[in-house]
């Protein structure tokens, strides 16, 4: 695998964010490099910083009493995999409000609607959010390759496509069985694997590991060629102008 791409904007983001807000949520979908960044951005901070992550037991008990843990701290506080300890936003809520702000919170995990709505309404006005999406042209610059393997940086980075293609196949077993269940709402297992024609997939390269396309050769001679092309397209835009998702929407004329 190559070397790891910086993600200058994102870390500049993250900086203005956690000067202004004491607790700063970075969201994104598994894999999209939440824990890569971080660990990036905590590199150069200029004050002490302190690591939980919520998928290791030895960390997960450290926070059997979050109160007697965080509240000595000072400096930057990183919890990783937030949503495995969703009842802790109550206590971030009290160490937000500290007179002087003697520690800053970044908290890292899925962008479920059960993460978004408990650190919303529990947070209200002391927490910013910043998504975080895989890697765009901007960053990467080859189009071709981003188009064939999508934006998720294990796929863009894998050696070879064949490498690519099966590390993605992987991720939509681990997606259905882990994840898709944690969203809630009874999705159906047919739907996510584009058995509807309503469901519009972001990503090209998770996109061609359904199809079953592991080379452009493959996908120039496909069906679906142009489908993907244009989705491709589409979510390079809305990087590209710093569009929210419920800004973005399709237009048709009456005639279709």
């Amino acid at each position: 695998m190559q070397e790891w791409i910086s993600r200058d904007n994102d870390l500049q983001h993250l900086n203005v964010l956690l000067g202004e807000f004491p607790v700063v949520a970075l969201l994104g979908a598994r894999q999209v490099g939440k824990t890569a960044l971080a660990r990036q951005f905590t590199r150069t901070y200029r004050e002490p910083v302190f690591w939980y992550d919520l998928e290791d037991p030895a960390d997960l008990a450290r926070l059997l009493d979050p109160g007697l843990e965080l509240r000595p701290l000072r400096g930057l506080v990183v919890l990783d995999e937030v949503h495995r300890l969703p009842e802790i936003f109550s206590l971030l809520r009290v160490l937000a409000d500290r007179a002087e702000i003697p520690a800053r919170f970044l908290v890292l995990g899925s962008a479920s609607p059960d993460l978004l709505r408990q650190s919303s309404e529990t947070l209200a006005g002391r927490i910013a959010f910043h998504q975080l999406d895989g890697f765009g042209l901007q960053e990467v610059g080859d189009v071709n390759r981003l188009w064939l393997r999508g934006v998720f940086p294990r796929s863009f980075l894998a050696n070879s496509d064949a490498a690519s293609h099966r590390w993605r196949e992987s991720f939509i077993d681990t997606f259905l069985s882990r994840d898709v269940p944690d969203l809630g709402g009874g999705i159906s297992m047919a739907a996510v694997r584009l058995r509807s024609p309503k469901v519009y997939i972001a990503d090209s390269g998770i996109l061609h590991a359904l199809l079953g396309l592991p080379s452009r050769e493959a996908l120039l001679s496909h069906p679906k060629v142009g489908a993907s092309w244009e989705g491709f397209i589409v979510n390079q835009l809305t990087r590209a102008l710093s569009l929210r998702a419920d800004q973005c929407y399709h237009w048709a004329t009456h005639s279709g």
